[in-house]
């Protein structure tokens, strides 16, 4: 529903990427973003890995929603926003909205809409499917989805050390056979020149006594 999206973005402002727009006496909602230039990019105009072309905030309240953005319209060498400068969006949505909001309210839950510990859920639905509301702003890689990620890469690191090990094997096990090979190939051929060698003796025998046929 829409109070349990409202939940969820409330983290990003009090414990999430957006904790610059937070206001103390309000209940906020909100997201944060920025645009990346690709790595060409940063190596064409020279810029740092961290420039942004772009950093916005928006957020919401009971009373007002308000969308802050900053940044540039072009590429180039002094267009883009430095790291200690992304925060820019969220303190103007802060200062304006606070001057801006009275209404001092909470979002109010929906009668539909329950809560379990931490978690909210839709009534009615199995616990299993209740979403988690603790789920940090997407702007970042949640912790979970990191640890995941780890765990299959290291699972694929494994996988290949053990694929390179049985490829090794093998042609530990071709260059063996090559090698037998190679030496029952040099024992035949010790064996034909041992042959020939005989022949040519017998033949050089049979020749020294050979009798001349009578006439």
């Amino acid at each position: 529903t829409a109070y349990m999206i409202t939940d969820m973005l409330r983290s990003v402002v009090t414990s999430g990427t957006g904790t610059s727009a937070n206001v103390a006496s309000l209940d906020v909602a909100g997201k944060t973003g920025t645009t990346n230039y690709s790595s060409k990019q940063l190596a064409q105009y020279g810029i740092p890995e961290s420039a942004t072309r772009d950093s916005w905030f928006a957020g919401y309240t009971p009373q007002y929603t308000m969308a802050v953005w900053t940044g540039y319209t072009k590429d180039g060498k002094d267009e883009y926003i430095s790291s200690k400068n992304t925060k820019i969006a969220q303190l103007i949505f802060k200062e304006m909205m606070s001057e801006m909001a009275t209404d001092k309210s909470r979002f109010k839950m929906p009668s539909s809409v329950i809560q379990e510990g931490s978690e909210l859920r839709i009534k009615g639905e199995k616990r299993d499917s209740s979403p988690n509301t603790s789920v940090p702003d997407t702007t970042e890689q949640p912790k979970q989805d990191q640890q995941q990620k780890t765990e299959e890469e290291k699972n694929q690191e494994e996988l290949k050390k053990q694929e390179e090990l049985k490829k090794q094997e093998e042609q530990k096990k071709q260059d063996e056979l090559k090698k037998q090979e190679e030496l029952k190939k040099q024992e035949e051929q010790k064996k034909q020149d041992e042959l020939n060698k005989q022949n040519e003796q017998n033949n050089g025998n049979g020749q020294g006594n050979t009798t001349p046929p009578n006439n």
